[in-house]
């Protein structure tokens, strides 16, 4: 069962990690700041 804090955490982290490494594109295709 999921709760609401994964609910949230899961994009937060997913989030954070794309801003730790901005030079390169995300696995989704996203921009390439």
């Amino acid at each position: 069962m999921r709760t609401w804090s994964d609910v949230l955490t899961g994009p937060v982290v997913e989030a954070d990690a794309a801003l730790d490494v901005p030079a390169l594109p995300t696995e989704r295709g996203g921009p390439d700041y």
